[in-house]
């Protein structure tokens, strides 16, 4: 267990210009610094004193307990001047051992301590990145003698801390070549505890994005405030789903040509109309027939030689007779001769050659076979509804629209969408400032 120190200042009257200062203010300090420090009033540590102290009705100062590293008292009028300052008071670790931990609530240097606030506090540094050194220095966010012991705590511990001019052979070394070293850089960054922390590591930061370091070497820093997923980085998936069963519509498409094919079916009935063509030479062959009753019509011909009657001039006392065919006749190529031989008052014989017109009168008809005489053809022409069955052949194909078939649904996979853009990595958040101790 540490002891806790009794303030050597301890039960002193405090004096300005010969005068007993009653409610003189104490306040207690890490040593170097403006740092507040917990005091007590008694060395069990039970009873912790509210600051600024003051200065008791005899104008001295109350009994005071400290626990810890090297301190600091200063003392103020009741009127705001500062009397006295006395710095580097020993505590129970010895001075020089800057960072080895004090009592409960102390704080000892390369500490962090967050502020709601902005300001410069003494005994203090913003962790912004900036520089730390000496008088001589020129840092940025601190050049005093104060900061050296939180120059040469980090020189120590952190080596991704850039110093100027390159690290030396040591902190103090550097210190006293004036040069500045680089403070960690909170600026909109959280804190997370190095994995270890003198335990197996807990692997939680496996897969972390590191900007430097690892997830196991102080100061390491990484992560991002927005991330672009990757296709390896988004769950393999698909979109399935149906369209609006809205209102009737219909599709334009064209066929694929899949290859030599048939199609077979039957025309509709599309009203009367007429086929041209001629009948192909299909060879010798008959047809029966009998004509139509053609009306009053003559026929043109010779008659034959049975039972005529003729007449001839004078006195018959005898009569003989003799016929024959002559060719040049009308009936067929051919016409008859016949040969009278008579007696008549006159003397001799008469021959007498002679022919006949004949005629048909009234409705008739003829029936007939016509002559197989060899091939010929026919035209032809057809009237009226009638069907037609078809068949194509060959690779091709067919364009057109289908009509408006009333409400319907479409099964379907969606194409891909999204436009790949960052997301934000951050969860919610408040801004304060934070501080290391010197």
């Amino acid at each position: 267990m540490r002891l806790a120190v009794f303030c050597p200042l301890s039960t002193q009257p405090v004096f300005f210009q010969g005068q007993a200062q009653i409610g003189a203010t104490i306040q207690v300090f890490d040593a170097g610094t403006l740092t507040p420090r917990k005091a007590y009033r008694d060395g069990l540590l039970n009873n912790a004193w509210a600051q600024p102290i003051l200065s008791d009705g005899n104008g001295c100062i109350p009994e005071i307990w400290v626990q810890g590293n090297p301190y600091k008292v200063r003392i103020t009028s009741s009127g705001g001047v500062q009397i006295r300052e006395v710095d580097n008071i020993p505590g129970d670790v010895a001075a020089g051992g800057g960072g080895g931990g004090g009592g409960a609530g102390q704080l000892v240097t390369g500490d962090y301590v967050d502020n709601h606030g902005t300001a410069v506090i003494a005994g203090r540094v913003r962790a912004n990145g900036k520089t730390i050194g000496n008088a001589a220095s020129g840092a940025t966010e601190l050049a005093s003698a104060t900061c050296q012991a939180l120059f040469q705590w980090l020189w120590n511990g952190d080596s991704n801390l850039a110093v100027s001019g390159g690290r030396g052979a040591s902190a103090l070394a550097d210190w006293n070549a004036n040069k500045t070293i680089a403070l960690p850089d909170l600026n909109a960054r959280s804190r997370f505890g190095i994995d270890g922390m003198g335990a197996s590591a807990s692997l939680r930061l496996t897969g972390a994005t590191f900007l430097s370091g690892n997830a196991t070497t102080l100061g390491s820093s990484g992560g991002t405030a927005a991330e672009t997923l990757g296709i390896n980085q988004i769950a393999s998936h698909t979109h399935t789903g149906t369209t609006q069963a809205s209102t009737a519509h219909s599709h334009s498409f064209t066929t694929a040509s899949a290859g030599s094919h048939n199609h077979t079916g039957t025309t509709d009935t599309q009203g009367s109309h007429s086929h041209s063509g001629s009948t192909a030479s299909a060879g010798a062959h008959t047809h029966s027939f009998t004509t139509g009753f053609a009306g009053s019509h003559n026929h043109t011909g010779i008659t034959n030689f049975e039972n005529q009657n003729f007449q001839v001039s004078g006195v018959v006392t005898s009569v003989s007779r003799s016929f024959g065919f002559v060719n040049g006749g009308s009936l067929g190529g051919f016409s008859y001769v016949s040969d009278v031989t008579y007696t008549t008052g006159s003397s001799g014989n008469q021959t007498v050659t002679h022919t006949h017109n004949i005629s048909t009168d009234g409705n008739h008809s003829h029936g007939g076979t016509t002559d197989s005489g060899g091939a010929h053809t026919h035209t032809i022409s057809t009237d009226g509804a009638h069907l037609h069955n078809i068949t194509s052949d060959g690779a091709h194909v067919h364009t057109g629209s289908t009509d408006a078939g009333g409400v319907h649904t479409h099964s379907f996979t969606s194409d891909a969408t999204g436009g790949g853009a960052s997301h934000n990595n951050m969860t919610p958040f408040l801004l304060i400032t934070t501080y290391i101790v010197l």
